[in-house]
């Protein structure tokens, strides 16, 4: 316990009154001790001595007690100080150990593996999820604990971590197979070490799924490529449908052999490339050329005869029934030689840039009737696909002649009808015109020597007969002669067809014809057969009281209508030997035009036929 201020302020003036005392003494009876004799030396007022060492006294008195309070006040404000923060030291001591018991809680709650690793690779602190994973510690390595290493990891990144960097990255462990995402972050510890915290968390399942979902986004590409590729392939495809479509189309459009072939061959270079494309039909001694694309003229290919000797493509044709590719016909093999050989035979000086040849067969119900031959300047072009494309043209091809052979078989089939008809209908009317004419003479000759008066009855049924032969005559001229169609007109040739049908059958025909029509010959030709065939037909099975024959204009159209009071037939049905409204229809076809027939037994009958106007 410390003395008061007043206490040591009086303690310090005694004493130093004593020692001012024993000096005033000393000085007064010093020197007669000394034995000093000069008195002026030693000549001292001792009271005045006394005085001033009680005063100085008095005020060392004050003065060191106010110091001694002062310094009292310091050390109490002091050691007050002190135990305020000795408490609050111990206070946050107790706070930072509170809270360091909680953290360590949550540590050791979290389901993610948690460690602290010193700079010299020590574990500080795991918790028990990396014990449950790794096991216990037992004052291992790092390195150790978790890799089995007896040497610091080479990866190791305790350095880039010590830099105050915190990183992040995966890690795959081998033994387990399992993958973990490490965030590893710098921690200074309160002694100014270094240490690194270590969070493991699972990523094992979301890993795999993103790699399985990487995975498909691969196979995605994949098949993303796959279906742009098929994309690629379906649009070719679809060229090449709409490229064989068009064919088709042209095919039914017309029966013109030629601008036919020249369309397939044209349809064919926008899917197949080549220099040069021959079709050939196939004869009873080789092949004719009977559509080109190429370098040289047409006139200069088609109509050429190749016999078969000269043909050894063709030949292998016959024989193999598909296409036949050689990659080179300037290799030196044989087939290559003759292939070369018989090329320029026929076609001298074109074969110079020819290297990839194809021959494809034409076939129509299993039977070869002719060839299709390609030639291309690049080696080995044809392959299988284009073997394949060239095929389908070929079918087609195939088609397009064997219906022109169909259509010309057919044709001479109709012409000798016609001429049948024809002889039937000189038989049936003029023939008969004539022989009564015939008889109408004799009896007119009798009449005129017999019975005169009779004579002009006689003579009027020679003149109808007359007419009526002329009548028949002039239309059969017209069936003969249809040119005259552009000197006379279509609506006289209509007016002579429905004269001869009132003559020969005593049927009203009513005729409404208007101007005449703005019609190429060809299509006035059309008009004219299908009116001469309706009107036969009429005469023949209708068994009419009325017919009505018009001609008009509708829009662009020139429209032909003949209808008729008959016992009507029913349109669908097929009459052997019969190819009159077959015939019609391909007329109309081959102008653009339309035919249409509505009838039904016991009804009469309609036929419309429509041209589109020049």
């Amino acid at each position: 316990m410390s003395k008061s201020p007043t206490r040591g302020a009086l303690q310090l003036s005694l004493a130093f009154a004593l020692l001012s005392g024993a000096w005033v003494i000393f000085n007064h009876y010093g020197p007669h001790i000394l034995m000093v004799i000069d008195e002026n030396l030693v000549h001292h007022d001792e009271p005045a001595d006394m005085l001033f060492a009680a005063v100085s006294s008095l005020m060392l008195f004050f003065v060191v007690r106010r110091y001694l309070a002062a310094q009292e006040q310091v050390q109490a404000t002091l050691s007050h100080s002190r135990n305020e923060l000795e408490v609050r030291v111990q206070e946050r001591t107790y706070d930072l150990h509170t809270e360091r018991n909680k953290l360590r809680r949550i540590l050791d709650a979290m389901p993610d593996g948690v460690c602290i690793i010193s700079q010299n690779y020590e574990l500080n602190y795991v918790n028990p999820a990396v014990e449950q994973t790794w096991g216990p510690v037992a004052e291992r390595k790092c390195y150790a604990y978790f890799a089995d290493r007896q040497l610091p990891c080479p990866d190791c990144r305790l350095a880039q971590i010590g830099a105050k960097q915190t990183l992040r990255w995966e890690w795959h462990v081998e033994q387990s197979q399992k993958i973990y995402e490490v965030v590893g972050a710098a921690l200074n510890e309160l002694d100014s070490d270094t240490a690194t915290l270590y969070i493991f968390h699972d990523v094992t399942e979301q890993a795999l799924a993103r790699r399985k979902i990487e995975e498909m986004g691969k196979e995605s590409a994949h098949q993303a490529e796959a279906l742009r590729l098929a994309h690629v392939e379906l649009s070719e495809r679809a060229h090449q449908l709409a490229a064989l479509l068009e064919i088709s189309h042209t095919m039914a459009s017309t029966l013109e052999l030629q601008p036919l072939l020249e369309v397939i061959l044209d349809q064919m270079k926008t899917m197949l490339d080549y220099t040069s494309a021959i079709l050939y039909v196939l004869d009873d001694d080789g092949i004719t050329a009977v559509a080109y694309r190429g370098a040289l003229p047409n006139e200069r290919v088609i109509g050429t005869h190749v016999p078969l000797e000269g043909a050894p493509g063709c030949r292998i044709l016959l024989e193999r029934r598909r296409p036949l590719i050689v990659d080179d016909i300037q290799e030196d093999t044989s087939l290559a030689r003759s292939i070369l050989a018989a090329s320029n035979a026929y076609f001298p000086h074109t074969m110079e840039i020819t290297r990839a040849w194809m021959g494809v067969p034409l076939m129509v119900n299993d039977r070869v009737i002719g060839m299709l031959r390609l030639n291309h300047p690049q080696a080995g072009f044809f392959s299988q696909h284009e073997a394949d494309l060239a095929l389908a043209i070929a079918n087609q091809a195939a088609v397009a002649l064997e219906n022109a052979r169909l259509f010309e078989e057919a044709h001479k089939v109709a012409v000798l009808e016609e001429r049948q008809r024809m002889a039937r209908d000189l038989h049936d009317s003029v023939s008969q015109a004539l022989y009564g004419i015939a008889l109408g003479t004799h009896a007119a000759r009798e009449q005129l020597e017999r019975a005169p008066a009779k004579l002009g009855g006689t003579l009027d049924y020679i003149l109808s007969m007359s007419a009526t032969a002329v009548a028949e005559m002039r239309a059969l001229i017209f069936e003969l002669r249809p040119d005259s169609l552009e000197q006379e007109g279509l609506s006289a040739a209509l007016i002579k067809q429905a004269d001869a049908l009132r003559a020969r059958t005593g049927v009203t025909v009513n005729v409404e014809l208007g101007e005449e029509p703005a019609l190429a010959p060809a299509s006035k030709e059309a008009l004219y057969r299908v009116a001469q065939e309706s009107l036969q037909n009429i005469a023949k099975h209708a068994q009419a009281s009325n017919v009505n024959l018009r001609l008009r204009r509708q829009d662009a159209w020139i429209v032909l209508e003949v209808y008729d009071d008959g016992i009507g037939f029913e349109p669908t049905v097929r009459f052997p030997g019969h190819y009159g409204l077959k015939t019609m229809h391909e007329r109309m076809l081959r102008l653009n035009g339309s035919l249409e027939v509505n009838s039904k037994p016991q009804a009469g009958a309609v036929v419309r036929a429509r041209v589109p106007v020049a």
